[in-house]
């Protein structure tokens, strides 16, 4: 008995339980319920895009389709969709707006995806829904992938290339290039351009396609242009490009690339190397200064031996010869577009020159060599000449009278006592004194003759005492001053030998004397 009711009291229990849990549950289930019936459930408002994903080539536009779609059981208010775009993709529009989306419909608007340039595309674009419902603000996110899409590449498309026969192109000169294009496709291309890129010195005007021209299948066309040269080039190897622009249809959709051809030349001048090689110059840019060495050697080469000077020996050889070839030579190329822009046209040679310039330079090189040689021999020759100035008012000369030669003397700070030597005359022999030896000719001295004084009527006698005085001296000097400052008033001056001056002797064919002498003697009357 008690084994039965203590079965009937659990059981009682557990049936209490059971219905507490019960009623848990049904609570539980109709919260759930009402809360989903009052908040929107995920996913119910969804973002969908087509194309998806968008594939685009350089340049090419494609239209696609947005819509927004709300399957929930509620409307939706102030939706606005943003997009965020890092790629180089331009989407229109950027910004959508509406007020309403009612459940169970669908939101659809146009797009248009635009490839700028050749830049690769891939990546993500996102779209962002921001929307209401029931005074609760949401956010969607959906992304859309961006790829690039993979045309035909342009070489199975088109060829070109160039035929001509420029190899090696001189100032002022014209040729013909014939730039051939081939469609090798099996669809129609359009040339819309072609744009040659040449040195500055080379004019290359194109044909006038504004309108493009349509090649159709395994077609060609030629185009013939024209490459004129200016009056300067610069020499040395060159290229010449051409961009050949092209547009095509693949798949409905405008497709554009171009083709580089390219073609290399020589550019050069008219007897250019001829007149290098002429004059040993191994480029251009050394010719001014080896032209003025050339110029300064020859002119000194004849002036020189008149002077007295000995010659010029600088050989192409030499390392002297390239020092003042280099220096001058360097020089020249700050100082040509300086003179040439005074002339009124501006030439520099180191970006490009021609004949005209090569004639320029020499000429202006030549007269350079000149001038340089007018600088140089000009300086000398005054210098010379100053020394000679110099030499000869202390040298005696054939046509001294006896007052000019002592005032040399003095000039010279020659002593009273002079080295005696004989000169025969004839069948005797004259005495004479060494006075200088002769400049030109080192084996030749000038020798003078006795010079005789005579005290003139009514000399004071404090003078004959000054000149006494100044006669036994060692040096000439103070006798010359005397002389100078009496001018001719008390003294009388002459030469001894009939009135001869000066000479020139052969020292090695004189007799000398062991002693020095006296050059002035008083005379009681001239002979």
């Amino acid at each position: 008995m008690n084994y039965e009711k203590d079965y009937v009291l659990k059981s009682r229990v557990e049936m209490k339980i059971v219905q507490k849990l019960l009623i848990f549950l049904l609570t539980l289930v109709f919260t759930l319920s009402i809360y989903t019936a009052a908040t929107p459930m995920p996913g119910k408002v969804s973002i969908e895009i087509t194309p998806s994903p968008i594939e685009l080539a350089p340049n090419e536009q494609i239209k696609g389709v947005l819509m927004i779609r709300n399957n929930s059981s509620m409307p939706v208010h102030e939706l606005e969709i943003s997009i965020l775009n890092n790629s180089h993709v331009q989407i229109v529009p950027q910004i959508l707006k509406f007020s309403d989306l009612q459940p169970h419909r669908i939101q659809l608007w146009n797009i248009t995806f635009t490839r700028q340039g050749t830049e690769s595309t891939v990546g993500k674009v996102y779209f962002k829904l921001r929307y209401q419902q029931r005074e609760v603000s949401n956010i969607i996110l959906q992304s859309l992938q961006i790829q690039d899409r993979l045309s035909t590449p342009i070489a199975k498309i088109a060829t070109a290339r160039i035929e001509t026969t420029l190899e090696l192109l001189q100032e002022r000169q014209n040729n013909l290039v014939y730039v051939i294009v081939t469609n090798i496709s099996n669809s129609p291309i359009k040339i819309t351009q072609i744009h040659p890129n040449s040195p500055s010195f080379l004019n290359i005007p194109t044909p006038n396609i504004a309108d493009g021209i349509i090649l159709d299948p395994q077609a060609t066309h030629i185009f013939p242009m024209t490459a004129i040269a200016n009056d300067t080039v610069y020499p040395g190897k060159h290229m010449i490009i051409f961009e050949v622009n092209l547009e095509w249809k693949e798949d409905g959709y405008l497709r554009a690339d171009k083709l580089i051809v390219t073609h290399k030349f020589d550019a050069g001048i008219v007897g250019e190397s001829e007149i290098l090689r002429l004059v040993g110059a191994p480029i251009f840019l050394l010719l001014p200064g080896i032209l003025m060495v050339y110029i300064f050697k020859i002119l000194w080469n004849l002036s020189a031996p008149k002077q007295g000077m000995a010659n010029i020996t600088l050989n192409p050889t030499a390392p002297e010869f390239w020092v003042f070839a280099i220096l001058l030579s360097l020089l020249t190329p700050f100082i040509y577009p300086v003179l040439t822009d005074s002339l009124g046209n501006r030439r520099d040679y180191l970006v490009t020159y021609g004949l005209f310039d090569i004639f320029l330079v020499w000429i202006g090189s030549v007269f350079a060599g000149f001038l340089i040689w007018v600088l140089f021999a000009g300086s000398i020759g005054i210098y010379l000449w100053i020394v000679s100035w110099r030499e000869r008012q202390i040298t005696p000369s054939e046509n001294d009278n006896a007052e000019k030669l002592l005032e040399k003397l003095g000039k010279k700070h020659a002593n009273m006592l002079l080295e005696q030597i004989d000169v025969a005359s004839g069948s005797e022999l004259l005495r004479y004194f060494i006075a200088a030896p002769v400049t030109r000719d080192k084996t030749k001295v000038w020798a003078i003759p006795p010079v005789v004084y005579e005290f003139l009527p009514q000399t004071p006698p404090d003078f004959m005492e000054k000149f006494n005085n100044r006669l036994n001296q060692q040096t000439i000097e103070p006798l010359v001053q005397l002389i100078q400052q009496d001018e001719g008033k008390h003294i009388k001056l002459d030469w001894k030998h009939y009135g001869k001056g000066p000479i020139q002797v052969d020292r090695r064919q004189v007799t000398p004397k062991l002693s020095q002498g006296h050059f002035l003697e008083e005379a009681g009357g001239l002979e």
